[in-house]
């Protein structure tokens, strides 16, 4: 297969300068939120993990994604999008966009607060050290609650 069959296969669209700009302007008027928390897991689910879920536009009333969320997660924290976050929901066309770190695997080895440390990290252009540090002990809480953890565990 070709790549000219590939990309006209899929519709693609592009923007002009002043839609991208519309786009923008909107966006820096709604209050974006990002939920981080714990996996649920269940009879589909059954790797542990730490989620963080953005939120690209809010659909209706604000209590009916936070209920979306709560199927996925159960919540540690809740912070507002900053602006930079925001325009990269500009053209999502999701409602929700999600990031997880699975800590059972390879790279982790059941270390969670490595994987802890590594959220951490991936926010810090976008969240002050404060309150990193306060999504950080928050989540080790819930993940000690509901993954029944320890702090020494390691492999």
């Amino acid at each position: 297969m070709n790549t000219e069959e590939t990309f006209s296969k899929y519709e693609h669209k592009i923007f002009s300068d002043q839609e991208i700009d519309r786009q923008l302007e909107k966006l820096k008027s709604e209050n974006l939120r990002v939920w981080y928390g714990v996996r649920r897991l269940g009879k589909i689910v059954k790797k542990r993990s730490i989620i963080v879920i953005f939120e690209n536009e809010v659909t209706g009333l604000l209590e009916k994604n936070d209920k979306k969320v709560k199927l996925y997660m159960d919540i540690a924290h809740v912070r507002l999008q900053t602006e930079a976050e925001k325009t990269d929901a500009a053209f999502k066309n999701r409602v929700f966009h999600t990031f997880e770190i699975y800590f059972d695997n390879k790279k982790y080895k059941g270390d969670y607060m490595r994987a802890l440390e590594d959220n951490s990290l991936a926010d810090q252009y976008h969240v002050s050290v404060t309150e990193r540090e306060l999504i950080k002990t928050k989540l080790s809480r819930l993940l000690k609650e509901k993954y029944d953890l320890y702090a020494t565990q390691s492999a």
